[in-house]
């Protein structure tokens, strides 16, 4: 009886370990490489959701806002839609982020 046991636990330790090492975590999210081409001017990425809203958005309501940027920037986004635009002005890039994918924007155009 006891030996029944303590194959069973064997069998079941073994089976728990084989299962965790075979777990691989799936990425889902994408990247988006945004660089500033003049003089350090302030940026915000948006959700596309917010910026549809037919009752305004302000900087307040950005994903991410980069103050005084200039150079390159990367980050991590989860799926969708999003807009990237110069803070304070209606100059702006509409972007799509999918998975394991990289978007590159460049921003040329002072405001």
């Amino acid at each position: 009886m006891k030996t029944s046991k303590l194959i069973r636990l064997l069998s079941l330790s073994i089976f728990l370990i084989f299962f965790n090492s075979c777990y691989q975590e799936v990425e889902m999210t994408g990247e988006l490489k945004v660089t500033t081409s003049v003089e350090p001017r302030d940026f915000a990425i948006f959700d596309n959701a917010i910026v549809s809203n037919p009752n305004g958005y302000s900087e307040y309501d950005a994903l991410i806002l980069e103050e005084n940027a200039q150079g390159t920037y990367t980050y991590q986004l989860n799926p969708g839609n999003y807009v990237v635009q110069y803070a304070g002005t209606y100059k702006y890039q509409t972007i799509q982020i999918q998975v394991g994918k990289t978007v590159e924007i460049t921003l040329t155009e002072a405001p």
